[in-house]
């Protein structure tokens, strides 16, 4: 089908329409397919595999869920990236997006909405809000979810309160959950290391996981200010001495959480993620 298109073009033209849409206040993908049909007919199954949601589209984006074209495109679309430093979690249409099988970044979960899923791989979920945001999707996407990733210093609901029972609901709600990822990031600051984050909390949610056999992975990404939390990670990695732990230590610079956003994007473009980083931690003695 795209047997006349040079490589070249097709990644240039993957390229441009993806970062044109971060910056765009109307979603390209229906510009560019009212432009021309033949090429909403040859481009849109490559252009549209990834689309990214900002503050500046996530509006638009509503406004196009009675569309019948922005349905057909956007039902092409299979990774969404969302940015991370919304005040509040978007509420995205994802009414338009039934075919999306990777999420990136911070989605709510918990509207309506989500119940538009038909199949789902890959989500980032907020821990505290666990299990109400996945309770929203649909059966079908919840059978077949296997990887989540999350914040891992949560300072409310069950994560806090009752780690250990926390746990168990995400592996008995998601039936074929077998990667489970945290995150440890926060903004690099001069006062030294994060003060809600407890080490015991997470050494017991990190012992249940693994106690379930049906997890083959479980990843830990470290970035910004947490770096001052790397030595007493190694500690417990000691502890746990299990193969199945992996860490990414993220040295980017993080002094803010645009920065954040914008390794977000680089990474999605890039392939990058805490699945493809993170290692196991070799450990001498």
């Amino acid at each position: 089908m795209f047997g006349a298109l040079p490589t070249e073009l097709i990644i240039e033209i993957m390229q441009h329409a993806a970062w044109q849409f971060v910056a765009d206040d109307r979603p390209t993908v229906v510009q560019i397919a009212q432009t021309s049909k033949m090429a909403y007919q040859v481009a849109a199954p490559i252009l549209y595999r990834t689309m990214f949601i900002t503050d500046k589209n996530i509006h638009a984006l509503r406004d196009l869920v009675d569309s019948l074209l922005a349905q057909r495109v956007c039902s092409l679309v299979r990774v969404l990236v969302a940015y991370r430093s919304f005040k509040l979690s978007p509420v995205i249409p994802f009414t338009l997006f039934t075919g999306v099988e990777s999420i990136i970044g911070h989605c709510d979960f918990r509207a309506p909405s989500s119940s538009g899923i038909v199949s789902l791989r890959e989500a980032n979920v907020t821990f505290g809000h666990f299990p109400q945001e996945v309770a929203n999707l649909p059966p079908s996407a919840r059978r077949t979810l296997t990887h989540v990733m999350g914040c891992g210093t949560e300072t409310q609901g069950e994560y806090r309160s009752d780690p250990i029972g926390w746990c168990n609901k995400i592996m008995a709600v998601l039936p074929a959950l077998t990667h489970l990822a945290f995150e440890l990031v926060d903004v690099e600051q001069y006062f030294g290391a994060n003060e809600d984050f407890d080490i015991l909390i997470f050494e017991r949610v990190l012992q249940t996981a693994l106690a379930n056999k049906r997890l083959e992975y479980v990843a830990i990404r470290i970035a910004g200010n947490f770096c001052f939390h790397r030595a007493e990670m190694e500690l417990l990695m000691r502890r746990l001495k299990n193969p199945r732990v992996c860490i990414w230590n993220d040295t980017r610079p993080l002094n803010n959480w645009l920065a954040e956003d914008e390794q977000v994007v680089t990474d999605a473009v890039c392939g990058r993620s805490v699945w493809t980083k993170a290692q196991p931690l070799h450990i001498t003695s």
